[in-house]
């Protein structure tokens, strides 16, 4: 993962455990966002909760199976502070897929909130529809 000098330490390792979370496909990845939270992308804005989104993983995790997607790999991490309890991060994630072919990123901003517990996800912005993205990748001959 490129890192920036202006990560701070502790939103870096934040990052790289929910990274590893998510490679994993660790249903435990929910533990990184709020009680709930917003998540956007191109299409649809929604409000979820914690419950909810563990729930869906399962089915994530399948489809991106079916697509022929090992996982995502955290490539580029940014900063930018907001106040005392909330930071703004940027982040590509690399599409780590099961046949060669064209490589593939997808990007999304994330606001965290600093709670008594660590630092949460409150805001999921993917700037791409992801399974529309990964469906086009998938279906191409390698």
């Amino acid at each position: 993962m490129e890192q920036r000098a202006e990560v701070r330490p502790e939103i870096a390792e934040f990052f790289r455990q929910y990274d590893e979370a998510g490679t994993r496909a660790d249903p435990s990845a929910a533990e990184y966002f709020a009680s709930s939270f917003l998540t956007l992308d191109p299409e649809h804005v929604l409000t979820l909760d914690r419950a909810t989104l563990a729930g869906i993983l399962p089915g994530r995790r399948q489809a991106f199976d079916q697509l022929g997607v090992r996982g995502l790999r955290l490539t580029d991490l940014t900063e930018e502070p907001l106040d005392d309890r909330h930071t703004l991060a940027r982040t590509t994630w690399s599409v780590d897929w099961s046949q060669p072919g064209p490589s593939t990123e997808v990007s999304a901003t994330y606001v965290l909130r600093r709670e008594d517990a660590g630092w949460q996800i409150v805001v999921y912005l993917n700037h791409h529809d992801v399974m529309t993205m990964l469906a086009s990748r998938g279906q191409q001959p390698s």
